[in-house]
Protein backbone atom coordinates (compact mmCIF):
# COMPACT_ATOMS: atom_id res chain seq x y z
CA UNK A 1 0.00 0.00 0.00
CA UNK A 2 2.80 2.37 1.14
CA UNK A 3 4.60 1.33 -1.91
CA UNK A 4 1.95 1.99 -3.98
CA UNK A 5 1.27 5.89 -2.81
CA UNK A 6 4.82 6.55 -2.86
CA UNK A 7 4.74 5.98 -6.92
CA UNK A 8 1.85 8.31 -6.73
CA UNK A 9 2.95 11.18 -5.43
CA UNK A 10 6.67 11.02 -7.24
CA UNK A 11 4.29 11.18 -10.15
CA UNK A 12 2.28 13.87 -9.82
CA UNK A 13 5.22 16.08 -7.98
CA UNK A 14 7.31 15.44 -11.60
CA UNK A 15 4.21 15.95 -13.59
CA UNK A 16 3.87 19.30 -12.33
CA UNK A 17 7.68 20.05 -12.30
CA UNK A 18 7.55 19.50 -16.29
CA UNK A 19 4.86 21.14 -16.53
CA UNK A 20 5.95 24.26 -15.02
CA UNK A 21 9.01 24.05 -16.93
CA UNK A 22 6.76 24.20 -20.09
CA UNK A 23 5.00 27.42 -19.72
CA UNK A 24 8.52 29.16 -19.62
CA UNK A 25 9.09 29.24 -15.73
CA UNK A 26 12.77 28.85 -15.32
CA UNK A 27 15.10 28.81 -12.41
CA UNK A 28 18.40 31.00 -12.01
CA UNK A 29 21.09 30.24 -10.30
CA UNK A 30 23.63 32.58 -9.15
CA UNK A 31 27.21 32.54 -9.60
CA UNK A 32 29.10 31.54 -6.56
CA UNK A 33 30.79 34.01 -4.34
CA UNK A 34 33.66 32.30 -4.91
CA UNK A 35 35.35 34.19 -8.36
CA UNK A 36 38.56 33.39 -9.76
CA UNK A 37 41.02 35.97 -10.13
CA UNK A 38 43.40 36.10 -13.64
CA UNK A 39 46.39 34.51 -11.07
CA UNK A 40 44.22 31.53 -10.85
CA UNK A 41 43.51 31.87 -7.08
CA UNK A 42 40.17 32.24 -5.53
CA UNK A 43 39.23 35.06 -3.60
CA UNK A 44 35.94 35.04 -1.55
CA UNK A 45 34.12 37.98 -2.57
CA UNK A 46 31.86 38.33 0.07
CA UNK A 47 34.88 38.38 2.62
CA UNK A 48 34.64 42.11 2.58
CA UNK A 49 31.36 42.42 4.13
CA UNK A 50 32.31 40.82 7.52
CA UNK A 51 34.15 44.10 8.19
CA UNK A 52 37.02 44.06 10.73
CA UNK A 53 38.77 40.95 12.71
CA UNK A 54 36.55 41.15 15.95
CA UNK A 55 38.87 40.49 19.10
CA UNK A 56 37.92 37.22 21.33
CA UNK A 57 39.24 35.32 24.02
CA UNK A 58 38.81 31.90 25.21
CA UNK A 59 40.26 28.79 26.80
CA UNK A 60 39.12 25.54 28.58
CA UNK A 61 41.33 22.68 30.72
CA UNK A 62 39.91 19.22 30.90
CA UNK A 63 41.75 16.55 33.53
CA UNK A 64 41.34 13.47 33.50
CA UNK A 65 42.21 9.95 34.84
CA UNK A 66 44.27 9.60 32.08
CA UNK A 67 45.68 12.60 31.63
CA UNK A 68 44.77 16.64 31.11
CA UNK A 69 44.31 19.08 27.94
CA UNK A 70 43.89 22.60 27.06
CA UNK A 71 43.76 25.35 24.99
CA UNK A 72 43.77 29.11 25.17
CA UNK A 73 43.52 31.33 22.06
CA UNK A 74 42.78 35.18 21.50
CA UNK A 75 42.84 37.40 18.45
CA UNK A 76 43.30 41.34 18.37
CA UNK A 77 41.97 43.91 16.71
CA UNK A 78 44.30 43.72 13.22
CA UNK A 79 43.64 39.91 13.03
CA UNK A 80 46.57 38.43 14.62
CA UNK A 81 46.15 34.96 16.70
CA UNK A 82 48.21 33.62 19.46
CA UNK A 83 47.28 30.86 21.25
CA UNK A 84 48.14 27.84 23.49
CA UNK A 85 47.09 24.38 23.63
CA UNK A 86 48.54 21.47 26.47
CA UNK A 87 48.19 17.44 26.12
CA UNK A 88 49.08 16.05 29.34
CA UNK A 89 49.10 12.68 29.16
CA UNK A 90 48.77 10.16 32.27
CA UNK A 91 51.98 8.50 31.32
CA UNK A 92 54.10 11.66 32.22
CA UNK A 93 54.20 12.42 28.36
CA UNK A 94 53.62 16.37 28.19
CA UNK A 95 53.14 18.58 24.63
CA UNK A 96 53.05 22.44 24.57
CA UNK A 97 52.17 23.71 21.21
CA UNK A 98 52.66 27.90 21.31
CA UNK A 99 51.38 29.29 18.50
CA UNK A 100 50.47 32.65 15.99
CA UNK A 101 48.82 33.44 12.70
CA UNK A 102 49.08 37.13 11.31
CA UNK A 103 50.28 38.46 8.12
CA UNK A 104 53.20 36.60 8.12
CA UNK A 105 51.62 33.44 8.47
CA UNK A 106 51.18 30.63 11.17
CA UNK A 107 54.12 29.55 13.49
CA UNK A 108 54.10 26.90 15.81
CA UNK A 109 56.64 26.22 19.01
CA UNK A 110 56.52 22.88 20.09
CA UNK A 111 57.77 21.27 23.18
CA UNK A 112 57.68 17.66 24.37
CA UNK A 113 59.05 15.21 25.89
CA UNK A 114 57.56 12.27 24.13
CA UNK A 115 59.93 9.08 22.81
CA UNK A 116 61.88 9.44 19.47
CA UNK A 117 61.24 13.50 19.32
CA UNK A 118 64.30 15.71 18.33
CA UNK A 119 64.73 19.48 18.49
CA UNK A 120 64.35 20.53 14.83
CA UNK A 121 62.79 23.29 12.90
CA UNK A 122 60.77 22.80 9.80
CA UNK A 123 58.91 25.03 7.93
CA UNK A 124 58.98 27.92 10.66
CA UNK A 125 57.69 25.11 13.37
CA UNK A 126 60.46 24.98 16.11
CA UNK A 127 60.30 21.80 18.00
CA UNK A 128 61.95 21.95 21.15
CA UNK A 129 62.16 18.34 22.37
CA UNK A 130 63.76 17.16 26.01
CA UNK A 131 63.45 13.26 25.04
CA UNK A 132 66.10 10.97 23.81
CA UNK A 133 66.53 11.14 20.40
CA UNK A 134 64.76 8.07 18.58
CA UNK A 135 67.78 5.83 17.76
CA UNK A 136 68.63 6.30 21.66
CA UNK A 137 64.70 5.52 22.49
CA UNK A 138 64.20 2.51 20.49
CA UNK A 139 67.69 0.87 22.09
CA UNK A 140 66.39 1.50 25.67
CA UNK A 141 62.58 0.90 25.06
CA UNK A 142 62.35 -1.60 22.12
CA UNK A 143 61.38 -4.94 22.16
CA UNK A 144 64.43 -6.92 24.70
CA UNK A 145 66.51 -9.42 22.76
CA UNK A 146 68.51 -11.54 25.05
CA UNK A 147 72.23 -11.45 24.07
CA UNK A 148 73.70 -14.39 21.67
CA UNK A 149 75.20 -16.57 23.77
CA UNK A 150 77.22 -19.19 22.25
CA UNK A 151 76.25 -22.41 23.28
CA UNK A 152 78.18 -26.20 23.60
CA UNK A 153 77.50 -28.24 20.29
CA UNK A 154 76.43 -31.85 21.96
CA UNK A 155 76.95 -34.72 19.37
CA UNK A 156 74.95 -37.55 20.81
CA UNK A 157 76.51 -41.32 19.85
CA UNK A 158 75.52 -43.04 17.02
CA UNK A 159 73.39 -45.90 17.89
CA UNK A 160 74.86 -49.19 17.13
CA UNK A 161 72.56 -51.10 14.36
CA UNK A 162 72.56 -54.99 14.72
CA UNK A 163 71.57 -57.10 11.52
CA UNK A 164 69.72 -60.48 12.20
CA UNK A 165 71.72 -63.63 10.40
CA UNK A 166 69.51 -65.62 8.42
CA UNK A 167 71.57 -68.31 9.62
CA UNK A 168 69.95 -67.86 13.11
CA UNK A 169 68.29 -70.97 14.32
CA UNK A 170 64.65 -70.29 15.81
CA UNK A 171 63.13 -67.41 17.88
CA UNK A 172 65.03 -67.76 20.77
CA UNK A 173 68.06 -66.83 19.40
CA UNK A 174 66.04 -63.56 17.73
CA UNK A 175 64.55 -63.06 21.30
CA UNK A 176 68.03 -63.18 22.33
CA UNK A 177 69.67 -60.48 19.67
CA UNK A 178 66.67 -57.66 20.25
CA UNK A 179 66.16 -58.06 23.88
CA UNK A 180 69.47 -59.39 26.04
Amino acid sequence: MFRKLSIVLVSIALFGCFSWAQNGNSIQLQPDSLTQSKAGLYQNSAAANYGPPRPYEYGYQLDDTNGSHGHIEKRDESGRVEGEYSINLGDGRVRVVKYVADENGYRADVSTDELGTESKNPNDVYIGSTAISGHDAALKYGPFAPPHVEQPLIVAERPQIQTINSQASGIADLWNLCCP
